[in-house]
Formats: C-alpha cells, sequence, structure tokens
C-alpha cells in the first residue's frame, strides 16, 4: 500500500480556495466533514465548497476521490470505510491560542489514485512556501525544517504575531523568510 503525507500550516480560507487549481484536470468528487460539535460529512456538489461550509458552519477536513462520494455517515471512521482510498485534506484549526497544522495524507493500492495524489501534492508543494524552524516554547530550543511547507495567508497570520503552533503539542513554527 502507498501511502503520501504532508503536514503544513494554511489560512483554512485560503487553502480551500486553492484546492480547484490543484485539481482542475482531474475527475475528482469531493466530501467535507466537521467533527465538533457533532460529526457530519456531506458529499459536496459541482465542488462548491462555499456551499458545504454553509450547510456545515465549518470544514474541518475535505476528502478529494476519484470514486462519487458516499454519504452519509454517523462517524469519520464509517465515512472513511464508505470512501477509501481517497486524499485527505485536514485543515489546520484557527484556534484561539494560534493556527495548528494541517495535513495532506492518502493511502492506496490503486494505481490511478496514486497518480492523481501525487499529482495534488506536487501543486499543492509548488504553491506553497518551505523553510522554518520548529521551537521548543520551554526551553527555546530550535531545529531546522527546510521541508515544512506554508502558503503566504500562514506567513501573514504570522507576521501579525499569530503563533503557528504544532498538530498536536506545544512546539511552534517560526518560518524562514526568503
Amino acid at each position: 500500500m502507498a501511502k503520501l503525507g504532508m503536514q503544513f500550516h494554511a489560512d483554512p480560507a485560503e487553502l480551500l480556495s486553492m484546492l480547484p487549481a490543484w485539481t482542475e484536470d482531474l475527475p475528482v468528487h469531493l466530501a467535507a466533514e466537521r467533527f465538533f460539535p457533532t460529526y457530519k460529512a456531506i458529499a459536496v456538489k459541482n465542488g462548491d465548497l462555499d456551499r458545504a461550509m454553509s450547510e456545515l458552519d465549518h470544514i474541518d477536513r475535505v476528502l478529494v476521490c476519484l470514486k462519487p462520494v458516499a454519504a452519509p455517515a454517523d462517524s469519520s471512521v464509517e465515512f472513511h470505510e464508505m470512501n477509501r482510498g481517497c486524499f485527505l485534506i485536514t485543515l489546520g484549526y484557527d484556534v484561539s491560542e494560534g493556527l495548528r497544522e494541517g495535513a495532506f495524507s492518502a493511502d492506496t493500492d490503486d494505481l490511478a489514485e496514486l497518480k492523481a495524489w501525487r499529482k495534488i501534492l506536487a501543486r499543492a508543494k509548488a504553491s506553497m512556501r518551505r523553510g522554518a524552524f520548529a521551537v521548543n516554547p520551554r526551553t527555546g530550543a530550535k531545529q531546522a525544517m527546510r521541508n515544512h511547507y506554508f502558503t503566504e495567508g500562514a506567513r501573514t497570520l504570522a507576521r501579525q504575531g499569530v503563533p503557528m503552533l504544532a498538530m498536536a503539542g506545544s512546539n511552534r513554527y517560526e518560518f524562514i523568510d526568503e
């Protein structure tokens, strides 16, 4: 089974606006998930993420699939069992403490899916900047992360003083300005 993955920082609205360019020549179907306050997953008709946003109130994860999306489901586990082989885009949470990392992930045995997901990942990387330091806020220790990706919107937020947080834990990121 081939697995793809990448963590990044992006303003969630900015990331959703970039998705059509990453998938423009691919025959994809989209779905959106909201985790809280109650779980809900919907198929996104005609790629209309704005409509999905209004129906869900907010989007926590987007699925990009080559097959039509099976929905609804009672849980994330059930939804992913029904929609195997999709490319997952977990949006970084815009929490009161700062912006958390988002992630791309996929695992598939299907060569057509793998080719499509690699194409999306390459396009996403090409539309982002890269280079950061991971910083331990307790000790001040820093580690260079040359392959940490971030969008221009995330960089703007960081320059405005919004902390860039790890997906989990207390580490923070400082972007390298080129």
